[in-house]
């Protein structure tokens, strides 16, 4: 009791700042309401059910191919959503995912106080950048919902946070060896969270590169260099196999590809076209989109998302960052005066780095919005490392630095993933009593998401998806995947079980027209009665579930 008072009474200003921003972000989930988005309604809520009742092998593809994404990180979701009010499970998370604003305060304490010669001056900046942040159109869509991208952010934030401390104190000359020896694990705390946010999503690649090239500022020569970042792909690669090994096992016993159905043009499972999956939505087409890619995010658009946003923060910092470089350039050739990079230490080089590659590394293999939360969180304290090596008087930058983050503020308008006023069940009041009578097999057709209903069907009902994202041509609809699917339909006939669908109202006529690919026409329908179809941000499904009879 003692040893934690002394603890709070030493750290209460990074306690007190932790506690604002948590409760910051639960309120503000809070406020923003229930949270309806389509991957939740399509896997997330279906792959944490799937991974803890054990579904893998006794369903088939409900969720579509993203019934194979590494459920550990669904499981929360799933539990807070299955036990607590709705209200309660978003603020959980919501308050989760404010500790990503916290770890954006301590990293900008841990640079501008390098910079800002008064402490309190840099608590101030510093908790007014990690507040602001939250506005991003990215993060800000997120709160309280199940995404993942701001919630395995927080791995990738501590895991940059940890690596600038190392790099601000390590050494590798024999009269530090202590300083070494605390450089090397801070540096092995680092990548073992970055390498269990890559097991958890694989999006988070991302940071693992840039955290590995920024890795390379370690003090030493590069034979040095080399043989640490050699540790680090090590630890990073060892700290993926415990977040993400048991499903790629499992994976590979069922598909002969660990992270089916991704990379099949490396791995070539049967189930799957040889291809590997890029999304080509989001790809800036020219060479002058991809190098002015930052300001198509400053105006309303869809280009990098699937639903319309505004954030200027990406360009304005390219814009500081070029006046920058300019004034950089100004004064060490035309006027022989360096001071601009003259204290820029190896922790700040190391945002620089973490920030640029990660960008870079991001638009080459994703260019989707959502996947840069984690660096979208750092662009302002970027702007603001920028605007006090331009201006010195600490005041005047201050207010700058306001200004900018009120603009920013003001024009960003974050992505709306579906959202409805707050409901005492999460999707609907009495699905369970709406499903009971599909006791037997259900099948699934087209590409609108049911997985949610999945856990709410009678117990020993399995589904499997005959139609869907892993089906359509040329992305799926190998021989292979279609006599698996036939296969487990055969089977379910051959036990005498009775057959139902759950049928959306979008592209009905395909969805009856794969029911009948498979001896399947649709008898008596009846209306399911869901929230979910008041979300979607292309228009209002209805769900129903019909009784299936053999042609």
């Amino acid at each position: 009791m003692k040893l934690a008072f002394k603890f709070l009474q030493q750290h209460k200003i990074h306690v007190i700042a932790l506690a604002i921003l948590v409760l910051m972000s639960a309120g503000l989930a809070y406020h923003k309401g229930q949270d309806l988005n389509w991957d939740l309604l399509n896997y997330h809520y279906y792959d944490g059910y799937a991974f803890v009742h054990d579904r893998l092998s006794y369903d088939l593809q409900p969720a579509q191919f993203q019934t194979y994404d590494n459920p550990l990180m669904d499981v929360p979701g799933y539990l807070l959503i299955a036990h607590l009010h709705p209200a309660v499970a978003s603020m959980v998370i919501g308050a989760t995912q404010g500790i990503n604003l916290w770890i954006i305060f301590e990293i900008s304490l841990l640079l501008l106080s390098r910079i800002i010669r008064k402490r309190s001056q840099a608590y101030v900046v510093s908790f007014g950048i990690a507040s602001f942040s939250i506005f991003g159109a990215a993060f800000n869509s997120e709160l309280g919902n199940t995404m993942g991208d701001s919630l395995t952010s927080i791995l990738c934030l501590s895991a940059l946070f940890f690596l600038m401390r190392a790099l601000d104190i390590g050494t590798k000359t024999k009269p530090h060896k202590t300083g070494a020896k605390v450089s090397l694990l801070l540096r092995i705390a680092a990548f073992i969270l970055v390498g269990l946010a890559v097991g958890l999503k694989l999006t988070n690649a991302v940071y693992a590169v840039s955290l590995l090239a920024a890795g390379m500022l370690v003090r030493g020569g590069w034979a040095y260099k080399l043989k640490q970042a050699a540790i680090h792909v090590g630890v990073a690669g060892a700290a993926m196999a415990v977040s993400s090994g048991f499903w790629y096992w499992r994976l590979w016993q069922m598909f002969k590809n660990p992270v089916f159905p991704f990379y099949n043009g490396i791995f070539h499972s049967p189930y799957y076209a040889p291809v590997d999956f890029h999304d080509d939505r989001w790809f800036p087409p020219t060479l002058l989109g991809k190098i002015f890619y930052p300001f198509t995010f400053a105006h309303t658009q869809s280009v990098a998302a699937d639903v319309p946003f505004r954030d200027p923060r990406f360009a304005v910092l390219f814009i500081v960052l070029a006046i920058g470089v300019i004034t950089y350039l100004v004064l060490r050739f035309g006027f022989k005066r360096d001071h601009l990079l003259s204290s820029v230490h190896r922790a700040e080089w190391a945002l620089w780095i973490f920030l640029g590659v990660s960008y870079v590394v991001w638009e080459k293999e994703f260019g989707y919005y959502r996947y840069i939360v984690a660096i979208e969180l750092l662009t302002l304290l970027a702007i603001a490392l920028l605007v006090c090596r331009l201006i010195k008087n600490i005041y005047t930058a201050g207010i700058v630095m306001l200004a900018i983050f009120i603009a920013i503020t003001v024009r960003t308008i974050p992505m709306d993933w579906g959202r409805i006023p707050w409901q005492s069940y999460y999707f609907g009041p009495n699905l369970r009593e709406q499903l009971q009578s599909a006791k037997g097999t259900v099948l699934t057709a087209g590409q609108d998401p049911s997985g949610f209903m999945v856990p709410y069907l009678p117990k020993g009902t399995n589904v499997i998806r005959i139609q869907g994202n892993l089906t359509y041509p040329p992305l799926g609809g190998t021989e292979s995947e279609e006599r698996l699917i036939s296969e487990s339909v055969a089977k379910n006939r051959s036990q005498g079980r009775r057959f139902y669908a759950i049928e959306s109202s979008n592209l009905m006529d395909q969805q009856q027209a794969a029911l009948y690919k498979f001896g399947f026409t649709t008898g008596r329908c009846v209306p399911i009665s869901t929230y979910a179809g008041q979300y979607l941000f292309f228009g209002t499904l209805h769900y129903s579930l019909c009784d299936l009879d053999a042609q």
